[in-house]
Parts: structure tokens; sequence; C-alpha cells
């Protein structure tokens, strides 16, 4: 095996580690996102997802309770986990791009 393959090798093993590590932190996090609603002035926290093809909103209580800054911090944290599988998936696949085309 040449020098790059090995390495190649080793940053897939690498991606692939820390693409499993970062979907075990997203699977923490309740389904659905954390949507604002303004009614009668008042900005009031749903929980908003899908299940069995239908959408469902859940009552979190007004924007100035902890529960829901909790929640709305826990959106942040969320998004950005979702982005970095995002990346490590695309990192992943140039990777085995690139293990394709030299012989292994």
């Amino acid at each position: 095996m040449s020098i790059l393959g090995s390495v190649l090798f080793e940053e897939k093993s690498r991606l692939e580690s820390l693409l499993s590590k970062y979907k075990e932190k997203f699977s923490y996090f309740p389904k659905g996102s954390v949507s604002l609603r303004k009614i009668s002035g008042k900005s009031y926290a749903y929980r908003v997802y899908r299940e069995s093809g239908k959408v469902h909103s859940d009552y979190l209580g007004s924007v100035e309770d902890k529960k829901v800054q909790k929640a709305l911090e826990e959106k942040a944290v969320r998004l950005s986990l979702k982005e970095k599988i995002k990346k490590v998936k695309q990192n992943l696949e140039e990777v085995e791009g690139a293990l394709r085309g030299i012989s292994v």
C-alpha cells in the first residue's frame, strides 16, 4: 500500500469515527425543531415534528420560561451538529473517492 493510500485510509477511519460520535450526540436531542409564534403580542415556543406523515406541534411555553430558553439553546447546538455531520459526510465522500482513484 502506498503512503498516500495509508494516509487516506487513516483519514477515512477518523472521519467514520467522528461521524458516529456526532450522530450519537445528535440522537440525544428531542425530535423536531423549536418554533416561535407570536400571539397577542407575546412570543410562545412550540416543538414541531413529523410523526407518521403528520406534523405535530407541542406547546413548550412562553419565551421567558427557563425550559424554553434551554430548548432554544438545544436548537442551536442541534443545528451546529447537523452542519458538522453534513461536512463530515462530504469529507468522507471525497476521501472514499480518492481511495477509489488510487490502487490499494
